[in-house]
């Protein structure tokens, strides 16, 4: 039998844009923030066709990241065909509305 977990994971060909907020102290991770997030949607067989990475003190409360950024996750959705954002950590209802 399958083991339901595994199967939650696969989101079929899906095209991914990867989205996340790193604190000034941590600049010099920039390179491998999005490492662990491309292997584990790369396993759900997704490609990930753009990053958006903000360097600030802490997330947004109303849509995580602010408002330019939002912005430029919006215009790579369009540019790249994307279907999926994945967010580094896990939004409120509020934040994940504000940035529908």
């Amino acid at each position: 039998m399958a083991d339901p977990k595994r199967e939650e994971l696969k989101v079929g060909s899906k095209r991914a844009v990867l989205v996340g907020v790193l604190p000034p102290e941590r600049r010099d991770e920039r390179e491998r923030a999005f490492d662990e997030m491309t292997g584990l949607l790369e396993t759900a067989d997704a490609e990930v066709v753009g990053t958006v990475l903000q360097v600030r003190d802490k997330p947004n409360p109303a849509t995580y990241i602010g408002s330019g950024k939002v912005a430029e996750v919006k215009q790579l959705i369009e540019q790249t065909d994307a279907d999926l954002i994945a967010f580094d950590a896990n939004l409120s209802p509020a934040q994940g509305k504000a940035i529908e």
